[in-house]
């Protein structure tokens, strides 16, 4: 009796129209920073996502000021998450877009976000930090397809892969917990 592999996916269109959607909503953003964060080893999702949405909220208030705190601007751009297997935890890339013109040069931002870093940090305990992070100057070579490789995944469905994107608010980054 001859083996047959499943040549074919219904859903496989489908989740190269929304790949190809995503990295087209990257690719027109005005992009101006790629942020790396990473946490501790086994650090839970929900805590992962409570500090980067904090980062995001002291970043946003020391650029942006009152206009972040009154008037409701904030950083946009998008937050992608991805598993950490080998730290048994996730870490996010964050496309930060200069809508207003008002980030900073590349070294004063990084040093911006070592200081908000060090902020969050105090706030837990060391289990639960931030334990590194790498600013880059946006670059669109190929970053787009980098961060859309979960859509290559087969063991990841469709809704988690969709939601390993999310756009930046006022709030942060709001994604459903994978992991209860």
């Amino acid at each position: 009796m001859p083996s047959y592999k499943l040549t074919y996916s219904p859903y496989r269109d489908e989740e190269e129209q929304y790949r190809t959607a995503i990295k087209h909503t990257m690719k027109n953003m005005d992009t101006r920073y790629h942020l790396t964060l990473s946490f501790e080893y086994g650090m839970n999702e929900r805590m992962s996502n409570e500090l980067l949405n904090m980062l995001l909220k002291f970043i946003n208030r020391s650029i942006l000021k009152d206009r972040y705190n009154k008037a409701g601007q904030f950083i946009d751009g998008m937050a992608v998450r991805e598993v950490t297997y080998a730290k048994e935890n996730f870490h996010y890339h964050l496309l930060i877009a200069d809508k207003y013109w008002m980030l900073p040069d590349t070294e004063k931002m990084e040093a911006l976000i070592e200081k908000k870093i060090a902020s969050v940090n105090k706030r837990y305990n060391s289990k639960n930090r931030i334990s590194s992070f790498c600013l880059q100057e946006y670059y669109r070579d190929s970053l787009e397809d980098y961060l859309t490789k979960v859509f290559k995944k087969t063991s990841i469905n469709l809704f988690d892969k969709m939601n390993s994107f999310q756009p930046l608010d006022h709030s942060g980054a709001n994604f459903t917990l994978l992991r209860g």
